[in-house]
């Protein structure tokens, strides 16, 4: 349509990526604010995610993988909480999310992690749930890829599939992941932390099933063409699970439980002083990382 309108430029696509970038950031602040109740804390865990170096490498660059990030985040967000409202807004969520993940689908394909992490969750909470909504994306899916071939005589399958078929270089996955860890571990660890606390203490949120999946999809960063874009979607989930993580450590929010071998509920009281060097501390690292 913009074509139609406007003609073959670059400025619309540009603006539609420069507008999808922020709303990422916002999806995540919302997330981590509606986790924490604390909004300096989503600002900042919102800010981490623009102030990363592939997302400020690409996000210039205006690539077209920020737009299915940007899908894939709000789906995420929108679907975390569908399980603790009505009936109705649940049917409302899920609908949307799932609507959102088939746009992902369709604008890059590499959102099929972000798919499998949703329906595993889903699946995890409520299995006819789950295999209704999947069914209902797969047969969507199925129905545009068939429309797609046949408007194009075949070629949606050879532009897409085909030429997307490249060889898999190991050394180029060793050395992004190598570059990965190196500059972003100051948001790595808190979300590792966080996923260990929920799976052993906690229900598994949708954020650590995401950060999950989507971390071991970034093998895919080894393949010819690919590169530092292949974590954008892993960044997103762990600048939730990151504001998440400090969030609950400001507010004293860490409960440990264990029927097995403790029989009582011992909570984590962390004088304010420690609290603040703590976070401080956070703080400088991040700085350090970045620079």
């Amino acid at each position: 349509p913009f074509v139609a309108l406007f003609g073959p430029q670059f400025w619309y696509g540009r603006l539609i990526i420069f507008i999808a970038t922020f709303i990422t950031a916002f999806a995540i602040s919302w997330a981590v604010q509606r986790e924490t109740h604390h909004k300096h804390i989503a600002v900042i865990a919102g800010l981490a995610f623009l102030a990363s170096n592939y997302i400020y490498h690409i996000g210039p660059l205006l690539r077209q993988h920020l737009l299915m990030v940007m899908f894939e985040t709000v789906a995420v967000v929108i679907i975390a909480n569908a399980f603790d409202v009505s009936n109705k807004a649940q049917r409302q969520k899920l609908f949307i999310g799932f609507v959102l993940l088939l746009l992902a689908g369709y604008t890059k394909q590499l959102a099929y992690a972000t798919c499998i992490a949703v329906a595993g969750w889903v699946f995890l909470r409520n299995p006819r749930t789950a295999i209704q909504y999947s069914l209902g994306l797969i047969i969507t899916a199925g129905i545009i890829f068939v429309a797609l071939m046949l408007a194009t005589d075949g070629y949606w399958y050879t532009n897409i599939i085909t030429a997307n078929q490249n060889p898999y270089e190991t050394p180029q996955f060793i050395g992004l992941m190598l570059q990965f860890l190196r500059l972003h571990w100051w948001l790595l660890v808190p979300a590792i932390v966080m996923f260990v606390y929920e799976f052993y203490f906690d229900r598994l949120s949708l954020y650590s099933v995401w950060f999950i999946v989507s971390f071991v999809a970034t093998v895919g960063s080894g393949k010819w063409g690919a590169g530092d874009s292949y974590y954008a979607t892993v960044l997103a989930s762990m600048c939730i699970l990151t504001g998440i993580f400090v969030g609950r450590s400001l507010t004293n929010g860490w409960q440990l439980v264990s029927t097995n071998y403790i029989s009582r509920r011992l909570q984590l009281n962390i004088p304010h002083f420690q609290q603040i060097l703590a976070f401080s501390g956070l703080i400088l690292l991040a700085g350090y990382s970045l620079t």
